[in-house]
């Protein structure tokens, strides 16, 4: 008995090791698709399917992400407009404008929205979109993309110029370049950098921007936007075909919004508008094992110093099964915690941790039987 029970749990292993993609059947974030018509697509399959939600304000709508909740939902457009939906996309309000005509990325920052444009210019807002401030500049005559890593914001100009902001903003430091003349998108996600051209490739950082290689190409020119939500990476093409990755390498083409002028893609995955202090951990490593596991797994930290530290436990379809920590202080150095499975059935999770302002995600496998 002991001998089949081994078995199906090597049985079970090898399957999920050799799966080339998560296909799950329901997904806790709905993906959203900005067309130039003025219309807003919604998907709450993983991009498989899409249908109409709503008539935008504009039809140059460039950036959209969500707010604290699900429902609260920013809308950026790339003459400097500025709206707000607080339900689900569905109707919207204008909140204010940007001077400046030529927006291209809306970026979430712990207590503040960061807004910057193609000429470099940054602006901040602390109220929620209300109003906004410049709060620096950037040397790049072309910017294509932006994203947040940790409490760092990054840039990439279109020629491949990568810079770096530690300070919200404000100043602005060249970090890496890309052997590039087309970058559409950049992204974060499991705590690396991606930068997606029009052509189709995807470069990824492992050192904050420092250095960068070519690790996947998609079928497909014309791509226009790349997105991070939790356990997958997404791209479109400017005629609406989407692709995911869980694994940044690996692409499967997902479905099509239909649309010819497909300016960007969005979730509404909240984000926090405040963490706990201190904001910036330092440098921060987190690792589990075993991995697979069955019944329990160790959850280790190195920090730079003390820190709030939550970690939760995501199944492929988005959900919050578990939280091992929730919001504990761990001194500086090395610190262990043990978490049981409680039953969970075995298969993929993932394990989702907040130090500060900064994620993590990582990989878990957890077996069934002895």
């Amino acid at each position: 008995m002991r001998r089949r029970l081994h078995a199906l749990g090597g049985a079970l292993l090898a399957a999920l090791l050799a799966a080339p993609a998560l296909a799950p059947p329901a997904y806790a974030v709905n993906l959203f698709g900005l067309v130039d018509t003025g219309e807003l697509y919604s998907s709450g399959n993983g991009g498989v399917s899409w249908s109409a939600v709503s008539t935008l304000p504009v039809r140059d709508a460039t950036a959209l992400i969500a707010g604290a909740t699900s429902a609260q939902l920013f809308l950026a457009s790339r003459s400097g407009s500025f709206y707000r939906s607080t339900d689900a996309g569905s109707s919207w309000s204008a909140i204010s404008a940007v001077p400046a005509p030529d927006l291209t990325a809306l970026v979430p920052y712990p207590g503040r929205l960061l807004l910057l444009t193609r000429s470099g210019s940054v602006y901040a807002s602390l109220d929620g979109g209300t109003s906004f401030a410049a709060v620096g500049t950037i040397t790049a005559s072309d910017l294509a993309g932006a994203a947040r890593l940790g409490t760092s914001v990054f840039a990439v100009s279109r020629t491949g110029s990568v810079y770096r902001s530690s300070d919200a903003g404000a100043t602005w430091t060249a970090v890496g370049t890309l052997t590039i003349s087309n970058a559409v998108a950049m992204a974060a996600f499991l705590d690396r950098l991606y930068v997606l051209t029009a052509t189709g490739d995807l470069a990824r950082s492992d050192d904050l921007g420092a250095s960068w290689s070519f690790v996947s190409t998609l079928s497909q020119s014309g791509m226009t936007s790349l997105l991070a939500t939790t356990g997958e990476l997404l791209a479109s093409t400017q005629a609406g075909e989407v692709a995911a990755t869980a694994d940044g390498i690996t692409w499967t083409w997902r479905g099509a919004i239909n649309q010819l002028t497909v300016m960007a893609l969005a979730s509404d995955q909240p984000f926090p508008t405040a963490v706990g202090l201190p904001d910036d951990p330092g440098r921060v490593s987190f690792v589990h094992w075993p991995n697979p596991a069955r019944d329990e797994a160790t959850l280790a930290f190195d920090l730079d110093r003390e820190s709030l530290v939550t970690v939760a436990v995501f199944d492929v379809a988005g959900r919050e099964l578990a939280r091992p920590l929730d919001r504990e202080r761990l001194p500086a150095g090395r610190s262990t915690r043990l978490w049981r499975s409680a039953g969970l059935p075995g298969g993929l999770y993932f394990l989702k941790a907040q130090v500060g302002a900064r994620e993590m995600t990582r990989r878990l496998i957890l077996l069934v039987g002895p």
